[in-house]
């Protein structure tokens, strides 16, 4: 038998924390290893169980009762999988983080409109000030999936 790969998984749910090429001296299979179960990966068995690299493993992969489980397509950046579901959740503390950063980003390109020696007109500076106070009176939704999903007030033209 040829092993290309050893995959360090959570004892108990099963989650992937890194998988690493066979190395010269590896820990025996099955064994614990720093609180890890220590798998090996055949070269042979590699395709049939969905493994196409070490990273894309880890992301989509986990162990339940010795096999290895595709927990289906998510977006890193903004899930996080749920063990005891054994799915994916939204992660909606991140989420919401980047909603803030852009109304930030939003406020600050904005800012000349505020000034004494902006071009505006009072009546246009008066749209921009009600756009800004909309975006800093903004309402994250709990349900939001995507910082792309958010609906944004209506910036004055």
């Amino acid at each position: 038998m040829i092993y290309a790969y050893i995959a360090y998984t959570h004892p108990t749910t099963g989650v992937i924390s890194h998988v690493q090429s066979f190395p010269s001296d590896p820990p025996d299979n099955g064994s614990i290893w720093n609180g890890e179960l220590v798998i090996y990966l055949r070269e042979d068995e590699l395709e049939s169980i969905g493994f196409i690299s070490p990273s894309q493993f880890l992301n989509c992969y986990f162990r339940k009762k010795g096999d290895w489980v595709n927990r289906g397509a998510s977006d890193p950046e903004w899930t996080v999988w749920n063990s005891e579901t054994e799915s994916w959740d939204i992660a909606s503390d991140r989420v919401s983080k980047r909603v803030l950063e852009l109304r930030l980003a939003k406020l600050y390109q904005s800012d000349w409109t505020q000034g004494t020696d902006s071009p505006l007109t009072n009546e246009k500076k008066a749209e921009w000030v009600t756009y800004r106070q909309a975006l800093r009176d903004i309402t994250i939704p709990s349900d939001l999936d995507l910082p792309t999903n958010f609906v944004w007030p209506t910036e004055p033209s």
